[in-house]
């Protein structure tokens, strides 16, 4: 596969990713909450948060969606960093044992998968080795 496609089909892929995750989370967060193991009726508070979560991942997408260059490559490094924080954040979790391994394991993958698709497009679009 070209490596042109397939760095468009990885940008392509995050931006839908968050743009999913965030519609889903904001209209309805509890569904999205018990899905991945969350105790979303524990904790009403949850929704809450996972609403600041959606909102967050919908402009990442919407600021990697609407600019190219380096504005582009602005958003896609904010989103690294919330998704570096939130891969990190999985693990503590899971080791602290506030969330089910099942669950940690779950969100932290989530999280290491834009971690992942970020690091290959600003890769590839960088030119260099170097993120």
């Amino acid at each position: 596969m070209n490596r042109d496609l397939l760095n468009k089909l990885t940008l392509t892929g995050l931006i839908w990713g968050r743009m999913t995750f965030g519609v889903a989370a904001w209209l309805a967060p509890r569904p999205v909450g018990n899905a991945v193991g969350l105790d979303m009726e524990g904790n009403p508070q949850a929704a809450y948060l996972a609403r600041i979560l959606a909102v967050r991942d919908l402009v990442l997408a919407c600021g990697a969606l609407g600019t190219d260059g380096e504005a582009q490559r602005q958003w896609l490094l904010a989103g690294l960093v919330c998704d570096s924080a939130d891969t990190l954040a999985g693990v503590a979790a899971g080791r602290s044992g506030y969330l089910p391994k099942r669950t940690s394991l779950q969100l932290t993958g989530f999280a290491l998968s834009g971690v992942v698709a970020a690091v290959a497009v600003l890769r590839e679009t960088s030119g260099s080795t170097s993120a």
